[in-house]
């Protein structure tokens, strides 16, 4: 079973959901609500940015 955790608004609260193990998340920390336009493009632009970085513990949906 995979947790998508809603409302996470703080660094610290992201760090303890990945200490939890949950591996997918949103909130204002990620984003604020958009259109589906600009969620597409937010989505293709860290597509883009997670394959060009080295893995680490990112909380991102």
């Amino acid at each position: 079973m995979m947790v998508v955790t809603e409302g996470i608004e703080t660094d610290d609260q992201r760090c303890a959901l990945i200490a939890s193990g949950v591996e997918e998340g949103q909130g204002y920390l990620v984003a604020a609500p958009l259109p589906f336009a600009k969620f597409s493009g937010l989505v293709d632009s860290r597509c883009r940015s997670a394959s060009a970085a080295p893995a680490g513990d990112v909380l991102v949906a």
